[in-house]
């Protein structure tokens, strides 16, 4: 895995390499490996008691990943659980608890800060994009044009400056692929992605 950091005022970009083992045949697919990402702060003084919390709009992901007959979607009490069989596919996630997020007590200045301040980007955003392209690219029939609209993910942050004031922003989080190989395909690359985050005005 590979992820490089560019900071700056408007937009922090970050772009994602994800090399994968090629599965044995008929063995199902779990997902891509967690994924992280840094909050940074580039202020002068410390942010204090800082929250975040992820939102998406997993209605929409659920009208576009369906189109393609081959997906089962079902909703219980607590999970989402999806199911297509020509990708190997049996998973369940549980977005309310996903999107919940985490906190830190402070965040130090970037220049002065010596902790790994990560958070981490809900799987479930990663594995459905990835099974929304797969599933145009391996059909039995080649695609004559690749849909490549998804929804975004929104990260709210939440803190308090040094002067006690209540500061919030919202960061956008899209997803694009340098390239999706089907997982039937003898090859080591399964995917590699980009994320482009920029602050929501």
């Amino acid at each position: 895995m590979f992820i490089k950091e560019i900071l700056t005022k408007k937009i922090n970009q970050f772009i994602f390499i994800h090399i994968k083992i090629k599965k044995k045949e008929n063995s199902k697919i779990g997902g891509f490996n967690e994924l992280k990402i840094g909050i940074n702060n580039i202020g002068f003084g410390v942010a204090k008691n800082v929250r975040w919390n992820w939102n998406f709009d997993i209605e929409n992901a659920k009208e576009i990943i369906c189109n393609d007959e081959n997906v089962k979607w079902k909703k219980n009490e607590d999970f989402i659980i999806i199911d297509c069989l020509p990708q190997n596919v049996e998973w369940a996630f549980d977005i309310e608890e996903d999107n919940i997020g985490g906190s830190f007590n402070f965040i130090l200045p970037y220049g002065n800060e010596n902790r790994e301040t990560e958070i981490v980007i809900p799987d479930y955003f990663i594995n459905l994009y990835w099974l929304y392209m797969v599933n145009q690219i391996s059909g039995k029939e080649l695609t004559k044009s690749i849909q490549d609209f998804f929804p975004l993910l929104e990260l709210n942050v939440k803190y308090t400056d040094i002067h006690s004031n209540e500061l919030s922003k919202t960061f956008l989080i899209e997803i694009r692929f340098d390239m999706i190989a089907s997982p039937k395909e003898d090859t080591k690359e399964l995917a590699k992605f980009r994320f482009e985050i920029s602050e929501k005005q």
